[in-house]
C-alpha cells in the first residue's frame, strides 16, 4: 500500500538550573508536545479489525480488505503491515536531577572515588492515537504507559571499580484505559518499584 509522508508539529519549553554554589548539581525540566498526522505504524490484526468496524464507511475501507472471515465468522486469513494510521498526540513533562560528588570534597583523598545520583522523571499528561476514522485510543494510565514513572541511579566509582544501585518506579495503572473497569475482574495494577544492582 502506498504511504503518505508523516507530518509532525512539536513544541518544547524547558530550563536548566546549575547553581555555582553546589558544584556538580544540575536540575532540568521540559514540557513536550507532539502532534503527528499520517503517522506510519505497523498495525496488529486487532488494530486493523477495530479500524474496519469503527469506520464510518464500513465495510468499504482499506482496513476491511486486510482480513477475511468464513461463514462462521472466524478469521481465515489476514495480512498486516505499515499504514498511515491517522493521528497521534503526546503531551508530557520531563525532569532530571543529576549530582556528582567527588569524595575529596568531604575531606577524603583524591583516590577515594566519587558518588553520583541521576534521576529521570516523566509525567505524561496526554497520549492517544486514532486509526483511520475509528475511535480514539488512549494509552496514558495503562500498564505500558503509567502517568508517572522515574528511574534513579546511584553510583559509586573508584578507579576500575563501580557499584550501581538502580530504582525504577511505575505509577498505578489500568489493564485497558479504553474500556470500563467492570470489564476485568482485576482491572488495576498498584504502583510498584523495581530494584537492580551491579558491581
Amino acid at each position: 500500500e502506498k504511504l503518505s509522508n508523516e507530518v509532525a508539529n512539536s513544541g518544547t519549553a524547558g530550563g536548566v538550573f546549575q547553581p555555582t554554589f553546589i558544584p556538580g548539581l544540575q536540575i532540568s525540566g521540559d514540557y513536550v508536545r507532539i502532534d503527528v498526522k499520517n503517522e506510519i505504524a505497523q498495525l496488529s490484526l486487532t488494530d486493523v479489525m477495530n479500524a474496519c468496524y469503527d469506520s464510518t464507511n464500513y465495510p468499504n475501507n482499506t482496513y476491511c480488505n486486510s482480513f477475511t472471515r468464513n461463514a462462521a465468522g472466524q478469521i481465515t486469513n489476514f495480512f498486516t503491515g505499515y499504514y498511515n494510521i491517522g493521528i497521534e498526540h503526546f503531551e508530557g513533562v520531563q525532569a532530571s536531577f543529576n549530582y556528582i560528588l567527588p569524595l575529596s570534597r568531604l575531606g577524603m583523598s583524591e583516590s577515594a572515588g566519587r558518588v553520583s545520583l541521576g534521576v529521570n522523571y516523566l509525567h505524561t499528561l496526554q497520549h492517544y492515537y486514532k486509526i483511520g476514522s475509528g475511535d480514539i485510543q488512549y494509552t496514558v494510565g495503562g500498564i505500558q504507559e503509567p502517568k508517572d514513572n522515574f528511574t534513579a541511579n546511584l553510583n559509586y566509582d573508584k578507579g576500575g571499580f563501580n557499584f550501581m544501585w538502580q530504582t525504577i518506579y511505575y505509577g498505578p495503572a489500568r489493564i485497558n484505559v479504553n474500556v470500563p473497569t467492570s470489564t476485568y475482574q482485576y482491572p488495576t495494577l498498584n504502583s510498584y518499584f523495581l530494584f537492580n544492582a551491579s558491581v
